[in-house]
């Protein structure tokens, strides 16, 4: 996995600072077991390419941006709903603002 590839999912998981963060939600999806998490140095030494990001991250991390994405697109239809909502005051149809 190339280091640019991880910082930016990191960055989309958990914002600025998301190194931490991530460690955490690897721990996570850790294919020995779930674990609270993986040291915040190891994906630290993945970053600065002083260790390879091993194999099983990349299906982890994939696992992770599909369930947000899951999420977010759940969200988004929940808001498009609450949007078009008919307020019985106005005319069928028209949109509240």
């Amino acid at each position: 996995m190339k280091t640019r590839l991880l910082k930016e999912t990191g960055q989309l998981l958990c914002g600025l600072h998301w190194q931490q963060p991530l460690a955490q939600l690897l721990g996570r999806e850790h294919s020995d077991g779930r674990r609270g998490k993986i040291d915040e140095q190891l994906v630290k030494r993945w970053v600065k390419g002083h260790q390879a990001v091993p194999d099983w991250v990349v299906p982890a991390l994939h696992q992770l941006v599909a369930r947000r994405a899951m999420a977010l697109n759940v969200m988004a239809e929940r808001l498009r709903q609450e949007q078009t909502k008919k307020d019985p005051g106005t005319e069928a149809g028209a949109k509240v603002r």
